[in-house]
């Protein structure tokens, strides 16, 4: 079982400089990527996002790329054009008559437009670079993936030991609750004077007892609490089954406390009730 929350990096060095890879992930419906990358390296956001979509099911992904291009690998000067930029300079400054420095700044210089430029990159040659960082980012991303997925099953796993403990207590004092009903039916009908026979009285009981009859709601609720704990030794992606699971097991529970009239029935009812709710917050962050 995997979280869809985590954070991880990878680094890389080449001729070209050092590269620098960081996945944040948080939770998500379905599988977000979002892929930052510097301009010169844009053509490789296709081959990332399809190896990052192989390795991920869902969360919401920020993938960002940092480049610290090498010394002397960054830029290309134009020359010529430079040349060109101070002859015009210095034939303004001959025909006005003005004291202009021809020289000037050399930085300003190579700030005019097409003085200066990033040297080609051949992105073929560096998209190997670049798939060996995803994937070593990726892998340190499933593995914190997998350490708070460890977590999360730990949590989900002691709520249910919860459910099902009081499952079992609902189960053993429905006797108890049943005679109860009987008895409270008879003391009414005492109460009011009227003159019923025993089988009468019986009668109306079982009647009472198959209306509150709560057997086949704690049987599912059994049946959806063995069914996540499957879920939980799943190796593929569960979150969503689990989701819907917390629904019915929600349904069930409900169900469970609105026909039950004994006190101590409902009271463990609620209990349930509040164990599913603090499950499927947890559920939530599960890939």
């Amino acid at each position: 079982m995997r979280s869809m929350t985590g954070f991880a990096s990878a680094r890389q060095e080449g001729e070209m400089g050092e590269f620098v890879l960081e996945l944040r992930a948080v939770n998500h419906r379905y599988l977000d990527l979002k892929i930052n990358l510097p301009d010169r390296l844009r053509a490789l956001e296709n081959p990332m996002r399809e190896q990052l979509r192989a390795a991920l099911a869902r969360g919401r992904v920020e993938a960002l790329l940092r480049w610290r291009v090498s010394e002397g690998a960054g830029l290309q000067v134009n020359e010529a054009l430079a040349r060109e930029l101070v002859e015009a300079a210095r034939k303004l400054a001959a025909g006005s008559g003005a004291d202009i420095p021809v020289a000037g700044d050399a930085l300003r210089l190579l700030a005019w437009p097409g003085v200066a430029e990033p040297s080609p990159v051949e992105v073929d040659t560096l998209q190997p670079l670049v798939i060996a960082l995803v994937e070593e980012a990726t892998r340190a991303l499933i593995a914190a993936r997998e350490r708070e997925g460890k977590a999360l099953a730990s949590a989900l796993t002691e709520r249910l030991d919860r459910i099902e403990a009081a499952v079992g207590e609902i189960r053993g004092h429905l006797p108890k609750a049943q005679t109860r009903l009987s008895e409270r039916l008879a003391d009414r009908l005492a109460a009011l004077g009227a003159e019923v026979d025993a089988a009468r009285i019986a009668q109306e009981a079982a009647m009472l007892v198959v209306r509150q009859d709560v057997d086949e709601e704690l049987d599912r609720l059994a049946a959806h609490v063995k069914e996540v704990r499957r879920l939980i030794g799943e190796k593929r992606p569960v979150g969503r089954r689990l989701d819907f699971l917390m629904q019915e097991l929600g349904r069930e529970a409900g169900t469970l406390a609105s026909k039950a009239s004994d006190l101590e029935i409902n009271r463990r009812a609620l209990d349930c009730r509040v164990l599913i709710e603090e499950m499927r917050e947890q559920v939530q962050n599960i890939e």
